[in-house]
């Protein structure tokens, strides 16, 4: 998209790393054709595989949050977890993104906001 074509130019120019995620080969190509270094594709059979992530799991109260780092990215993910006697848009389990800053929080007893936030929206 154009906006992920703005993003990596954008970065470069700050010195930060991107991360893209996308849906499409030809945007995987278009990426680092400019310069992306981090681009994956979701519909690739295994971006999911596990073995591509470092689970860790965090009890806090009732719930254990699962936080999951691409070991291809350094990227953090939480997982929001599927809700099966709830009628929703969710089929499965969901990974968000977050940072690591929220996984230490999470290791203090504090729930990151997006995981709240985003769970609330599925229990509609």
């Amino acid at each position: 998209s154009n906006l992920g074509q703005m993003l990596v130019k954008i970065c470069a120019d700050d010195g930060v790393q991107l991360v893209n995620i996308v849906r499409k080969q030809e945007h995987v190509d278009l990426l680092k054709s400019i310069g992306a270094q981090f681009v994956c594709n979701s519909s690739d059979d295994d971006f999911m595989d596990l073995k591509h992530y470092t689970t860790y799991k965090v009890p806090i109260d009732d719930e254990v949050l699962i936080f999951k780092k691409s070991n291809k990215t350094g990227r953090w993910w939480i997982e929001l977890p599927f809700i099966s006697n709830i009628d929703n848009k969710l089929k499965s389990s969901t990974l968000l993104p977050c940072t690591y800053g929220e996984y230490l929080g999470a290791t203090n007893q504090e729930i990151p906001e997006r995981w709240l936030k985003a769970r609330r929206k599925n229990e509609v």
